[in-house]
């Protein structure tokens, strides 16, 4: 998504970080929402930016309720 990059923009550091983000490469927009997908064998949970979220106890019983055969 960067397409040029000049040594000017690294003359200051401040504090950075990753964000684990969904990207929608026909639109070029980043998914805010959790995706869920999966077949009869497998849930997979996309997009949950926080490891805390995703191995919180409610969220655990909302997707073993609601997606898990």
């Amino acid at each position: 998504m960067v397409h040029k990059l000049d040594t000017i923009d690294f003359t200051e550091c401040d504090k950075s970080g990753i964000r684990v983000q969904v990207l929608f490469i026909t639109t070029n927009e980043l998914v805010m929402d959790i995706i869920r997908e999966g077949d009869g064998t497998s849930t997979s949970v996309l997009n949950a930016t926080s490891p805390a979220f995703t191995c919180a106890f409610p969220f655990a019983k909302h997707v073993v309720d609601n997606y898990v055969p």
